[in-house]
């Protein structure tokens, strides 16, 4: 009863009369009870004429329901034929009721029939009665009741796929077999599937296709696939769908076993996959065969780069890009360690000018190497690399470098003090601020080595509004933290005290409020000194955040991440994490500085470190035989009165160094360690390497005006917009090289409909070539255009629509987009010819 006033409210709703015809009277006691509120209930038992006056002429405003306890007469016959045709029948079969539920016509009983199990789930009937519309017709109200049985959110033969995958691969495929059985869709499924992608089968099913489609899609199996390129785009749609990457990927690596594409891939050359991206096993092959290629020399340079970069675009990168990092910088390390083997330093300040002009590069190769090679779970499959990384850098550069040295101190009076040396921080980078009375913040990251700060100075310049400068100072001996810290501070003089602890005029540096009050006592402004990570906790606009800037000229900020966890035998192969890491935070920290009102920054550090990942051999270290007043005894110095020494270290009276006192400094020549109870041996420093006593100071200004650009991409092609084929040629051209201020831009690129229905398969590409020449900044891609742009816009326009993604998120905006017109012949069709 309930169903049946429903379904007559709503029809009046619509129409103001409704003729009901009941042959067998079997819903007479339901019309009796029936209550209608905005309806008049009229019986017609031979009074038609009658009732076609009060309806027509007496109340034409008034909603009638007229219950005819007949069979409906023949049309000569019926008096009320009239107000049938101009106003609506009632029914009250099983599918005249649903078909009244969804707002559809009785002319779709014979189809309502065909599917009528769908309409026994009112969710479903909801579902569908939202996207059914009275003209649709017969066929497209089947895909729609497809739609609601893949749950798709919209009319699309590609995403009704993809949700059958989806719940194939996560076992709920079974359930949706079961509806397509149920509501006779099963035949005009896969006859769409047909029509579109050639796909037939005497039993087809989900996971046969999808083997299809893989086949078909992998350059070695292709021919012998049944489907048609128009696979091609909905699997580049596919890998561009955010919420269906889980589910690709499942699917990819359970294709990729039962179609043996490992076997494929080993009979196969590099090039023939070089484009492919479909399974995770075409990176691993690519990635083991340039490891061979670098180790066998049968790789260059422009090989390995051009390889990566072919990759760069590949929907397995993002899982692979660590390894191809450690074979990048890999490449990098073992080709500038072969260039340095004959090394010749023939004074002090040419070793120090050429680590911080070029040899660096080797150090941060090794650092970043490592850095990736970790991030790779330190797989198996980099382990002959990393072995003759390893080698080349322990016992090719860190041995090489550190023995052409340590002959130049040999041969050098004392330790030189230069322009560069760190013991002139204060008056040479802070004075002059101080002398214009500009606010100062000055952070010390404990053992941030040059190379690490190269690798930060070349962040901030990518950061827009920042201008960062690079420059380097020296360190005193022995290179270690409570000497470095204190000669950044304001001196005169500094002495040992009667351990090893620095003073400044007197006056303790030990710790940092002790290293206040001599900021306070010897800059002549208002300084303070503040732990970089309470610092970062501020609100950068919170009353203490005001009251830190205002009230004070010169602000010192420490912080201690990279000593402290290699300073630490347990935790001294974190170091470079800590690195990574400390780069990453102190970009954040010169960001914080700025948003509380610190527009000039200088970084610098104490000291710098040598780092091996490798377990020491026994030649590493060294025993000095040391005796005499030991103050104190560090894996790279000993300090101490009247020491007694072999040859394996050199000295330096503290006077050398630039500090008061009659205080011996040992320093172990090379690389090499003192053996010391307890402490670690793979990170050090105190000693006179290069790696130990070079450390960066960068001169960080926030500016007003913009500082960074990204490159202008355009379409070379663009006037020739006539698509005229199912493959489109498309090349890009980036305006200018990259450089420091102009960075490389991402552009996610397809072929879209003027309601951004996408149209071709999606190209992905990073545009971040530094070449000089315009030549090697074009870039062509051919896009596959699918069957709806030749079927559904012919002659009409479409564009190629160029995205950029939305730092720090999923979304993509337009950056630019070009009008073609399409007119695909229909020789096209003929795919495999």
């Amino acid at each position: 009863m309930n169903k049946i006033k429903q379904s007559i409210e709503k029809l009046l709703d619509k129409h103001r009369i409704l003729i009901w015809y009941d042959a067998e009277q079997a819903f007479t006691k339901e019309y009796e009870g029936l209550e209608l509120s905005n309806a008049q209930k009229v019986q017609v038992e031979g009074n038609e004429l009658e009732v076609k006056v009060q309806v027509l002429l007496e109340e034409p405003g008034q909603q009638f329901l007229l219950y005819i306890p007949k069979e409906k007469p023949e049309n000569k016959e019926n008096w009320l034929l009239d107000v049938e045709l101009a106003h609506h029948v009632y029914h009250t079969d099983q599918e005249a009721l649903y078909l009244q539920e969804v707002g559809l016509g009785y002319h779709y009983k014979e189809w309502m029939s065909k599917h009528l199990e769908f309409f026994k789930n009112k969710e479903r009937v909801a579902a569908f009665k939202e996207i059914a519309q009275e003209e649709d017709g017969d066929h497209l109200l089947s895909l729609k009741l497809l739609q609601v049985v893949f749950q798709a959110k919209m009319l699309s033969l590609n995403e009704y796929l993809r949700n059958y995958a989806s719940a194939f691969v996560n076992e709920k495929h079974e359930s949706i077999e079961r509806e397509l059985e149920r509501f006779k869709l099963k035949d005009i499924f896969w006859h769409e599937v047909a029509k579109k992608f050639g796909y037939t089968h005497e039993e087809p099913s989900i996971y046969d296709f999808l083997l299809e489609v893989f086949q078909k899609n992998f350059s070695p199996t292709a021919s012998s696939s049944v489907v048609n390129k128009e696979s091609e785009v909905m699997i580049s749609t596919w890998k561009d769908t955010l919420s269906f990457q889980d589910d690709f990927q499942a699917i990819s690596n359970r294709i990729q076993f039962d179609l043996h594409i490992e076997d494929i891939l080993n009979d196969v050359s590099l090039d023939e996959v070089i484009d492919d991206d479909l399974f995770e096993l075409i990176d691993q092959r690519i990635i083991s065969e340039l490891i061979r290629g670098i180790l066998d020399d049968s790789v260059d340079r422009q090989r390995l780069e051009a390889v990566i970069k072919e990759r760069e675009s590949k929907y397995w990168f993002s899982r692979y890009e660590a390894f191809y990092n450690a074979l990048t910088v890999g490449f990098n390390l073992l080709e500038a360690v072969n260039d340095t083997e004959q090394l010749v330093i023939s004074h002090f300040d040419e070793g120090v000018e050429r680590y911080t002009s070029e040899w660096y590069k080797i150090d941060q190769y090794y650092r970043i190497f490592i850095e990736q090679y970790r991030a790779t779970n330190q797989n198996n499959v980099l382990n002959p690399l990393y072995k003759e990384v390893n080698k080349a850098y322990s016992n090719n550069w860190l041995l090489n470098i550190s023995d052409a040295w340590q002959r130049t101190l040999d041969e050098t009076e004392g330790w030189p003090v230069s322009n560069n040396a760190q013991t002139s921080f204060f008056k040479r980078d802070v004075k002059p601020f101080i002398n214009k009375n500009t606010r100062l913040f000055v952070i010390i990251s404990d053992a941030l080595r040059y190379e690490c700060g190269v690798s930060l100075h070349e962040l901030m310049q990518k950061e827009n509004r920042f201008d960062s400068s690079l420059d380097h100072q020296v360190t005193s001996l022995p290179s270690y933290t409570k000497l470095g810290m204190a000669f950044l501070l304001p001196h005169n003089k500094l002495s040992f005290d009667e351990s090893d602890d620095i003073l400044i005029d007197g006056d303790s540096t030990k710790g940092s409020r002790q290293r206040e009050k001599v900021l306070k006592s010897h800059s002549g402004v208002d300084a303070t000194v503040i732990d970089a990570e309470d610092m970062m906790k501020m609100a950068s606009k919170s009353d203490e955040a005001r009251e830190l800037v205002t009230s004070h000229d010169l602000i010192y900020v420490y912080h201690n991440r990279i000593d402290k966890l290699g300073d630490d035998k347990s935790s001294e192969e974190k170091v470079i994490g800590a690195a990574k890491d400390e780069i990453s935070f102190l970009v954040d920290l010169v960001k914080k500085a700025t948003n509380m009102g610190g527009y000039n920054i200088i970084v610098t550090a104490d000291h710098g470190f040598i780092y091996q990942n490798d377990v020491l051999e026994e030649s590493d270290f060294a025993d000095a035989e040391v005796s005499g007043d030991i103050i104190k005894t560090n894996r790279r110095f000993v300090l101490g009165n009247n020491l007694a020494h072999n040859e394996s270290v050199f000295k330096y009276d503290s006077s050398e160094v630039g500090i008061e006192g009659d205080i011996e400094i040992l320093i172990p020549k090379g690389i090499n360690r003192l053996r010391v109870q307890g402490a670690g041996s793979r990170f050090v420093h105190g000693g006179a390497t290069l790696q130990e006593t070079i450390v960066p100071l960068i001169h960080i200004k926030k500016k007003r005006e913009d500082t960074v650009e990204k490159v202008d991409v355009d379409v070379l092609n663009k006037r020739n917009n006539k698509i005229s084929t199912n493959i489109q040629r498309v090349s890009f051209y980036q305006h200018e090289p990259t450089s420091e201020k102009i960075l490389g831009r991402t552009l996610k690129v397809q072929f879209k409909s003027e309601s951004g229905e996408t149209l071709s398969d999606v190209m992905t590409y990073t545009f971040d070539s530094d070449s000089k020449n315009a030549k090697d900044r074009e870039y062509e891609y051919k896009f596959r255009l699918s069957s709806k742009a030749k079927n559904e816009y012919k002659n009409e326009t479409i564009y190629l629509t160029l995205e950029e993604q939305v730092e720090g998120s999923n979304k993509w905006i337009e950056y630019d987009r070009f009008p073609y017109t399409v007119n695909i012949s229909f020789t096209n069709d003929f795919d495999d010819f």
